[in-house]
């Protein structure tokens, strides 16, 4: 699965090399050590307690998927721990620039597992468990290849490997089910196997996930396991599947997405599609996390990240002409590296002063910009914090709270007063505080987080906080 990713981007890669934005930097050298599991040789830096969940989670993962692949690896299995997506993408393990939707990978040649701490303990154990589904099916496929000796240029499709690796790592989960409902409800659930699929990105996972899941539920994952053990006695993957199941491939995807219609039918029978009064302001582009102001003339603006020219830049945008404008074009320069596209939000105050994180250099940093003269007119950033995500204005505009991921990958809550410059850290632990704004009074805010009984799971809940004591009670 990689693999198709290296060959694909290798080109563009070696031609444009010394343009900025398409080389690699590495900010930091970081000091590598090695923890040794039964399986495992992880690779980590600095004081991160993860390192130590991450030994027994992959045991764990370990022991189940050598029953569920019913297979035995032959060698220990490399594993490269990040503490941030920024450090990530230093990573010399590929030689291209990684993308900030990659959350992970498997690197064939070496067989290297690799991937970052999002400060998220359950987002960390499910791609961990994903790259090693990846680690056992290459190995099982090619230890069947290798016994027959035949030349190894058979690849099974990418929303077979992806889908499996999502189904056998996490299961069906809430995520996966927003996704396919809603390609259900606007018709966007394509074909499996189609070039439409494919240049979806992240629906190909999920669609392959669902698919398997139907499959495993009506055929039993002793025929998953046999489709990667019969491969080769068959000229295409359709072939493979229709003999293993006794029913024609295409026919099963008929009866699957049949099974996902009644499905969602049946839970949404009681829900409301949006009313006549719902607008749609954008078409072009993916347009994420907007926000709402007036400007000084009272008119009602708002504002949104937007990738619909190839970069990531912020619009403002008129609510009743639907007139936009770009207001910072991002990813072109050193000082606006990236904007962190599905990663933070967006905040304006009542003067008109918007808040973003941006990396600049080897760590984010909060910029604050006015709207109507779109100048800068002040900025924070710490030695010590490498990523800072939702910044939010106070209800008098005069102060920031918001969270970021220090350089051992811990999550935490910040406060921020740029008149002063005075900041203080509000949360200290491994917990995933995230999304923080402040109440009416200022004296408490409301933030989301996986500290609840449930976190594990994937399960965030709101809590409140007191900012003068930092006691914190559920909400």
């Amino acid at each position: 699965v990689r693999l198709l990713i290296i060959i694909i981007m290798t080109g563009p890669f070696l031609s444009a090399q010394y343009y900025f934005g398409r080389n690699k930097i590495q900010y930091e050298k970081f000091n590598w050590q090695v923890m040794a599991t039964d399986h495992f040789d992880i690779y980590f830096y600095g004081s991160n307690p993860l390192v130590y969940s991450a030994a027994i989670w992959v045991e764990e993962a370990y022991n189940e998927l050598e029953q569920k692949f019913n297979y035995t690896l032959n060698h220990r299995v490399p594993l490269v721990v990040y503490n941030s997506h920024i450090h990530f993408q230093q990573t010399n393990v590929l030689p291209m620039q990684i993308p900030e939707g990659i959350g992970g990978f498997f690197e064939f040649i070496k067989g290297r597992v690799v991937l970052p701490f999002n400060g998220n303990l359950h987002d960390f154990r499910h791609v961990l468990r994903h790259e090693l589904v990846h680690v056992f099916m290459q190995n099982k496929v090619h230890s069947y290849i290798n016994d027959v000796a035949v030349q190894d240029n058979y690849s099974f499709p990418l929303w077979f490997t992806e889908g499996l690796a999502e189904w056998w790592s996490i299961g069906w989960d809430s995520q996966a089910e927003m996704l396919i409902r809603d390609a259900l409800l606007h018709d966007h659930l394509y074909p499996l196997g189609s070039l439409d699929l494919a240049m979806t990105g992240f629906l190909m996972y999920k669609q392959g996930q669902s698919f398997l899941r139907y499959y495993e539920q009506q055929y039993g994952a002793d025929r998953l396991r046999k489709i990667m053990e019969d491969f080769l006695e068959f000229d295409t993957f359709d072939e493979t599947i229709s003999a293993i199941s006794g029913k024609d491939f295409r026919e099963i995807m008929i009866d699957w997405e049949l099974a996902l219609k009644r499905e969602t039918a049946k839970a949404l029978q009681h829900e409301t599609v949006p009313g006549s009064g719902i607008q749609q302001l954008t078409r072009r582009g993916s347009n994420v996390n907007p926000s709402m102001y007036r400007d000084s003339d009272g008119e009602l603006h708002t504002i949104y990240f937007s990738n619909r020219d190839g970069f990531t830049n912020i619009y403002t945008q008129d609510i009743e002409d639907k007139k936009e404008s770009v207001l910072v074009r991002g990813e072109r320069t050193t000082d606006l590296e990236s904007l962190h596209f599905l990663r933070t939000g967006l905040s304006v105050n009542k003067s008109g002063i918007l808040a973003f994180a941006v990396q600049s250099g080897q760590r984010d940093m909060l910029k604050l910009i006015d709207l109507e003269t779109q100048q800068t007119t002040g900025e924070f950033s710490h030695p010590k914090l490498v990523m800072i995500r939702s910044p939010k204005w106070s209800p008098s505009g005069k102060q920031i709270v918001f969270s970021a991921q220090n350089y051992d990958g811990q999550s935490d809550l910040y406060f921020w007063q740029p008149s002063t410059d005075y900041v203080i850290q509000l949360t200290n632990d491994m917990y995933d505080d995230v999304d923080p704004c402040f109440t009416d009074d200022e004296d408490m805010i409301i933030f989301s987080s996986d500290r609840g009984a449930k976190g594990m799971d994937g399960a965030a809940d709101l809590f409140l906080m007191r900012i003068s004591t930092k006691e914190i009670w559920f909400l």
